[in-house]
């Protein structure tokens, strides 16, 4: 056996173990955490990231909260740092489904806060 076939197979068995590594710990593009958000009685949440290679996109889906209100959506990472990830307005008798983005690697997000305009948390969620 050559040296050349001796390399080949070893790198193509490193890809191999790299990806079954990340789609385990769900680092791999395209792989999604979904969670449900607790807050009020009356108000449902649930929130979706997806591992990007930019970062990690967002899907908050929010039904209950009074219309017209500015919804602040930040995320807490596990070195203890905040980001937000944008705001959007709640409609009344009506859901809402808001795509948002963060350039945090999905694996450092360790809860997501929805806050009011007044800065009371309405809804959150931890994630590990």
């Amino acid at each position: 056996m050559t040296l050349r076939y001796v390399v080949g197979g070893t790198a193509a068995a490193g890809i191999v173990v790299l990806s079954l590594a990340l789609s385990l710990s769900g680092e791999g593009p395209g792989s999604t955490r979904t969670f449900a958000l607790t807050g009020e009685r009356h108000v449902h949440a649930s929130v979706s990231l997806t591992s990007e290679t930019w970062g990690t996109s967002l899907l908050v889906n929010e039904s209950g909260q009074p219309g017209g209100q500015i919804m602040w959506v930040s995320m807490r990472t596990t070195s203890g740092t905040w980001w937000e990830a944008g705001t959007f307005k709640s409609v009344s008798g009506h859901g809402v489904e808001v795509a948002m983005a963060c350039a945090l690697t999905n694996s450092r997000i360790e809860s997501v806060w929805i806050k009011n305009a007044a800065g009371q948390v309405v809804l959150h969620a931890y994630l590990f």
